[in-house]
């Protein structure tokens, strides 16, 4: 009884310790004021009204800052002016842009891109002001309305904290009336903003109406054969051509030179970082031994840099008009010929500078209207010598020649046959007058070669970095890269070819108007999808899953690469754990890029158990044997009874492990074959692992003495051999053992230790030599094997045959 009675007073005790927390936080507000009447004492009205005071004069200060900057709304000035001078008023844009060329309506369509981007984001942020405004009014009324009510209610308050309040009070509308001016003037920017947007999205479209309306036309004749045109009109044409190709280059130059000169000095600054690294380098190269004339890139550093450093022109001229492309463009060439220059023979040469030339007419020739008499005779002349460089370039000799310098023929051979046979369309084009095909195919041709030119020289310069990088000399830190430099090079050289192939291919499709068809179409190929279930299925989603899967195996394959040469050897690893390690990796990159690319294709993940419900099917169907070798494969990696260099022995089988797969496992063996085990087979049977907890082995060596050789001193001879040779372990200690009678000899058998497995055969006719060498010093013979033969009977000839010649000689007396 006075137990329960314990125990109910202690579990009283307890209740109450645990209720006494709460029942001393019910009881704290009795002790306490309100809040409520701590918040309207004056000491926190006085606090509260200083900081709505300091509060306002940040509002005040805010206010100034929203307000539109006096640059944003120059530049929105220079922008309507530029839209009233070039178009004027929008009924007269449609005859302002009829009277244009194909270069000019691509330069103006570039460059109302790049103005509607401009004025996109002078809306954006015109918006926030705006929105920031109309916020800091509400905050002003809010505090207004908070602080009079606060007034009229404290009747009792401090006179110096009243007048505080009534200043706020007189504070906050001339503050709220700035704000409400700002706004106003904002919003009638955004109207202004608003204005120009409308307007050139209508210009644009019309823009792109007018473009639509050139491709319709190029496959009808806009003019009269070209052996009826005046003669007087040609020459009347020369003046006008002349003034606009001209009126236009100062345009053009004027206007890039005003709006890009930060960027040019960026894209200056980048040149003379690209030329001090390609002289660093070449120093680097010539303490490495490598000569400047064995790469390109070395032996015309100027040229090469200048070519990579044009490169960049995207990048820091995002709108550039034609004439300046074209100072580009011609640049690039230039470049691309003196880097090639010391590689090719004269009449290559020659064919370049002809290309050039070509190249600076079509350019000049595309800047005037389509359609004048001199611009079809101009065009004529072109493409007839477009035609001639074409056929001339694509002889058989010259394309030996360029495939020698790199180029392959399955690019240069149907390139110039394509290009033979535009260029002599667009002369027959020309001559019968559809002079914007001709134009274009013309104009196509010349830009595609050069531009293949430019991108070959490219290419050549890429794979002799790769090259140059790659020797020895230059990485040396990274043992993954010194011992695969052949394979690294060999595996570079295939990603840069391929972008240097589709580089020019979407380049040279841009040049004939083919560019955006194709990528529309190509889009609406990989969109198009097809659904089972809920599935939806396209070759998209197929051609990213197949990327993917690709990405993650190739990384894989670098990783570990990367983990097996530089990373791991670097820790004090057990033998076995970086190759768990390496093949962990891998396969977890896989899995992730597997997993990556199921959402590519639109598999839900969270449907995981019917995705294991099905591998279930499978396995009991028919992939029980692949099962097993994996989770075999699993057990083999962590577990790790076999480690990739050990000797092992599975049945027949004896070689070394040179891969532990998921699936499989390669041995090799010491015949050189290499044979493929499955996982199941290396865990389900018996496996002789020779080197698994260490690489020592035990040698057993046989040796055989004549029947009168003293067996105790056979015995010592061969045990100081083994004690005094340096290949034989002394712990354990090496063993002599007669073993028995031969039919010929006495039988001794060694037993020895020796640190190193792979020596085992080395060691054993090293030790069968010097055994051979210690039992002749001691005058120990080694028999052979010996019978003797016991005659019963036989015949008087034979006997006398057996008794040798001298038995002979009688029988014949």
């Amino acid at each position: 009884m006075d137990t329960y009675a314990f125990r109910a007073t202690a579990l009283l005790l307890l209740i109450a310790s645990l209720a006494g927390p709460a029942w001393s936080q019910e009881a704290a507000p009795d002790a306490t004021p309100e809040p409520e009447e701590a918040a309207t004492s004056p000491l926190a009205i006085s606090g509260r009204s200083q900081a709505a005071l300091t509060r306002l004069t940040n509002i005040a200060d805010e206010v100034t800052t929203l307000a539109v900057s006096e640059k944003g709304a120059e530049r929105m000035d220079a922008l309507a002016t530029k839209l009233d001078t070039e178009f004027g008023p929008m009924e007269e844009i449609e005859s302002r842009l009829v009277s244009l060329s194909q270069s000019q309506l691509d330069d103006l369509d570039r460059e109302l891109g790049q103005d509607q981007s401009e004025i996109d984001e002078q809306s954006d942020r015109l918006q926030q002001r705006a929105l920031a405004l109309e916020l800091l009014i509400q905050e002003i009324d809010s505090v207004s309305t908070t602080w009079q009510e606060t007034r009229d209610v404290q009747t009792a308050l401090p006179e110096a904290l009243r007048a505080r309040i009534s200043q706020m009070l007189e504070r906050a509308p001339d503050v709220s009336e700035a704000a409400q001016a700002q706004l106003n003037s904002v919003a009638a920017v955004q109207n202004d903003v608003l204005a120009m947007q409308t307007r050139i999205q209508e210009i644009r479209r019309r823009l792109a109406e007018r473009q639509e309306a050139r491709r319709d036309d190029l496959f009808r004749f806009q003019h009269p054969p070209l052996w009826k045109v005046d003669g007087a009109a040609v020459t009347e044409s020369y003046g006008r051509a002349t003034t606009d190709v001209v009126g236009r280059w100062r345009k053009d130059a004027r206007s890039f030179l005003d709006s890009n000169a930060p960027n040019m000095l960026l894209h200056l600054v980048t040149l003379v970082l690209i030329l001090v690294g390609i002289r660093i380098l070449k120093r680097k190269a010539e303490r490495a031994g490598v000569e400047a004339d064995e790469t390109r890139i070395l032996r015309t550093p100027v040229s090469s840099g200048v070519l990579l450093a044009l490169l960049l022109e995207g990048v820091f001229y995002p709108t550039t008009p034609t004439t300046v492309l074209v100072a580009f463009g011609i640049t690039s060439a230039v470049m691309a010929i003196l880097v090639l220059r010391p590689f090719l023979s004269g009449a290559l040469r020659n064919a370049l500078y002809v290309l050039v030339t070509l190249y600076i007419v079509d350019r000049v020739l595309v800047m005037v209207a389509g359609g004048a008499p001199l611009h079809r005779l101009v065009l004529l002349g072109l493409g007839i010598a477009t035609v001639a460089l074409v056929a001339v370039a694509g002889q058989r000799k010259y394309i030996d020649v360029m495939h020698e310098r790199g180029l392959g023929r399955s690019i240069t051979r149907p390139t110039f046959v394509v290009g033979l046979g535009l260029a002599a369309l667009a002369v027959g084009l020309n001559l019968l007058g559809n002079v914007d095909l001709a134009t274009l195919l013309t104009s196509g041709v010349i830009r595609g070669l050069l531009s293949l030119i430019v991108v070959f020289t490219l290419y050549l310069i890429a794979n002799d970095l790769i090259s140059l990088l790659l020797r020895p000399g230059f990485i040396t830190r990274f043992r993954v890269v010194v011992r695969n430099r052949e394979r690294i090079q060999s595996a570079a050289r295939k990603p840069v070819l391929f972008l240097a192939v589709a580089g020019w291919l979407m380049v040279t499709a841009s040049f004939f108007g083919l560019l955006n068809p194709a990528l529309e179409g190509l889009a609406a190929l990989l969109n198009a999808e097809a659904h089972l279930g809920d599935i939806g299925i396209s070759l998209g989603r197929i051609v990213a899953f197949v990327f993917a899967l690709w990405l993650a195996v190739v990384t894989s394959r670098i990783t570990r690469a990367i983990l097996a040469e530089d990373v791991l050897p670097r820790f004090p690893l057990p033998r076995g754990v970086p190759n768990t390690i390496g093949v962990t990796v891998n396969y977890a990159i896989i899995l992730i890029g597997i997993l990556i690319g199921a959402g590519f294709l639109g598999i839900d993940l969270s449907n995981l158990s019917l995705i294991l419900g099905a591998l279930g099917v499978g396995i009991g169907f028919g992939l029980q044997n692949i099962v097993n070798n994996v989770v075999s494969g699993l057990i083999l990696i962590f577990e790790r009874p076999i480690q990739v260099g050990d000797a092992v022995e599975v049945g027949t089988l004896f070689g070394r492990v040179t891969q532990i797969g998921l699936r499989a496992s390669r041995v090799r063996t010491f015949s050189g074959a290499e044979i493929i085990v499955p996982n199941g087979d290396l865990v389900s049977q018996q496996v002789t692992n020779w080197t698994l907890s260490d690489r020592r082995r035990r040698l057993e060596i046989s040796v055989g003495v004549a029947y009168r050789s003293d067996a105790a001193e056979v015995q010592r001879t061969l045990m100081d051999l083994l004690v005094n040779h340096d290949d034989v372990l002394q712990d354990p200690e090496p063993m002599v053992i007669f073993e028995e009678f031969g039919d010929s000899a006495l039988q001794f058998r060694m037993y020895v230790w020796i640190a190193d497995f792979d020596e085992s055969i080395v060691i054993r006719g090293r030790l069968y030599m010097e055994v051979n060498e210690v039992l002749k010093a001691a005058g120990i013979e080694i028999p052979f094997p010996q019978r003797d033969l016991h005659l019963r009977s036989i015949q008087t000839d034979d006997q006398l045959h057996l008794g040798g010649p001298e038995t002979a000689a009688r029988r014949d007396e």
